[in-house]
């Protein structure tokens, strides 16, 4: 159990570094920072179809309308319109203030992953197995239920479609390893 703890442990901190590094990602995209370029090339190196030097303006422009209440075209106009107050009261739920005005922007959902994987760290740190399973639910679901849907119902047909498209595939490879770690915890 203990080695399966270090090894869990060592996944908890990649999965920090690819939010991290996402996250920071998209901030520099949305500021038209050219330091997004060598990230833009490393993220081309994980076969994702994407012109680095194509995206930089283009992302400048689509990023901050990443938003759950323009996106999510899968939701009808008044859930739309009440989306901002969903996810903040999802936020509030599990116990996490965003302080931020746009509750659905994929940034604030992104830092909001890398606030309960540093918490999922420090419960393994202290090897609180509730408190894991408890924080890895509320990942799972929240992948599910917000952020991997904001991704799928991005229609803009640009460049910046083709890196959330491979963000999307990176988040669900994610969302099947909470799985894992979630039915792995149930039957034992």
């Amino acid at each position: 159990m203990a080695q399966n703890m270090g090894n869990e442990d060592e996944i908890v901190r990649t999965r920090q570094i690819f939010y991290k590094n996402l996250y920071l990602l998209l901030k520099l995209l949305e500021n038209r920072d050219s330091k997004a370029i060598p990230i833009l090339e490393k993220i081309k190196e994980l076969e994702c179809s994407i012109n680095p030097e194509d995206m930089t303006y283009d992302a400048y422009c689509e990023i901050p309308n990443l938003l759950g209440r323009i996106v999510r075209k899968d939701l009808d106009p008044a859930a739309r319109r009440l989306y901002p107050m969903a996810l903040e009261e999802f936020y509030r739920n599990a116990g996490y203030e965003q302080e931020s005005e746009k509750p659905d922007h994929i940034t604030t959902m992104l830092a909001f992953m890398i606030q309960l994987l540093n918490d999922e760290e420090e419960a393994l740190l202290t090897k609180n197995i509730d408190e894991i399973n408890k924080i890895r639910r509320i990942q799972h679901r929240f992948l599910n239920i917000h952020l991997i849907p904001l991704l799928e119902n991005y229609e803009q047909n640009t460049p910046t479609k083709q890196l959330i498209k491979c963000i999307g595939k990176y988040l669900k490879e994610d969302l099947q390893l909470l799985h894992f770690f979630l039915t792995k915890q149930t039957s034992r």
